[in-house]
């Protein structure tokens, strides 16, 4: 696309754009295909990201009373009776119900409800615990169980032994514990490479199973991320502070400024850090709240 040369207020035309193609898209896809138009100065005049999306929200929040008419059950709306080059669109009204189906989810009785929850909420806090004394801490919660240990618990506590709480075990402590991460603000989550792998998948959901999905799809798809991260990467540099994503919920915020303040363990005196069973209860409240 041409950049849009114009001597008025360039957030101003940026706003006005967001507002034009509200509806689109995706908010984030509207949002690359009008940075696409407009210089980086222009686009961070505008404000950040959320911003943006603020203002594509506001606008999709007006509605013209047949498409509230429409909403309500009524016939289709004049908008949505047209594809975008003013061809007809949805010929036929047609209803459609979707079902959704309940999961169940097994787990151990003698975890749950039995006389050793308290070993299933400690050892949720094994991985905060710095790889070093990871098994310190888990021979410490293992120690709580009340004997004799039932046959089950006891094949999980070795499953546990055999593969994850010593340094030669094919699963280290060092590869899987959060403790570093947490302190120093890192992901503890595959959430950056599942987010990448929704949007991918939505290629295949455009398709709802009426045609095969082409290596073209995914290629168009790679290029607008390409355009996404490119214009992303141009911000930055001219600002490196400026905000290019969502914020993070303040829930999650909250909960690692709590989780960090308990990993550094230094309480105001007279209070002495804690330590044991009393160090795992602290995180395990901390992460659970």
């Amino acid at each position: 696309m041409q950049k849009i040369s114009r001597d008025e207020e360039p957030a101003f035309l940026v706003r006005q754009e967001l507002k034009k193609y509200a509806n689109d898209g995706k908010p984030r896809e509207v949002v690359d295909d009008v940075r696409a138009k407009f210089s980086v100065v222009a686009s961070v005049a505008c404000g950040s990201y959320d911003a943006k999306r603020k203002i594509i929200d506001t606008a999709k929040g007006r509605k013209e009373d047949d498409v509230i008419e429409m909403d309500k059950g009524g016939s289709i709306a004049n908008e949505f009776s047209q594809t975008k080059d003013g061809q007809r669109f949805l010929v036929k009204d047609e209803q459609f119900q979707t079902a959704t189906g309940s999961s169940r989810i097994l787990c151990y009785n003698e975890f749950i409800n039995g006389n050793i929850q308290d070993f299933w909420v400690r050892i949720k806090a094994i991985p905060f615990i710095v790889p070093t004394e990871t098994k310190n801490f888990f021979d410490i919660i293992v120690s709580t169980i009340p004997t004799p240990i039932p046959s089950n618990v006891q094949t999980f506590i070795d499953y546990l032994i055999k593969y994850y709480m010593e340094d030669t075990v094919r699963y280290p402590p060092k590869m899987w514990s959060c403790a570093d991460r947490t302190m120093n603000g890192i992901h503890r989550t595959t959430n950056v490479v599942e987010s990448w792998h929704k949007l991918l998948s939505s290629v295949r959901s455009q398709k709802n199973g009426l045609a095969p999905l082409m290596l073209s799809d995914i290629l168009v798809k790679l290029k607008l991320e390409e355009m996404h991260t490119k214009m992303d990467w141009n911000e930055l540099k001219l600002n490196p502070n400026f905000q290019v994503n969502r914020n993070r919920k303040l829930t999650n915020a909250l909960k690692d400024g709590r989780l960090i303040k308990t990993l550094i363990n230094q309480p105001i005196p007279p209070n002495m850090p804690l330590i044991g069973l009393n160090l795992l209860d602290a995180i395990s409240d901390t992460h659970s709240v």
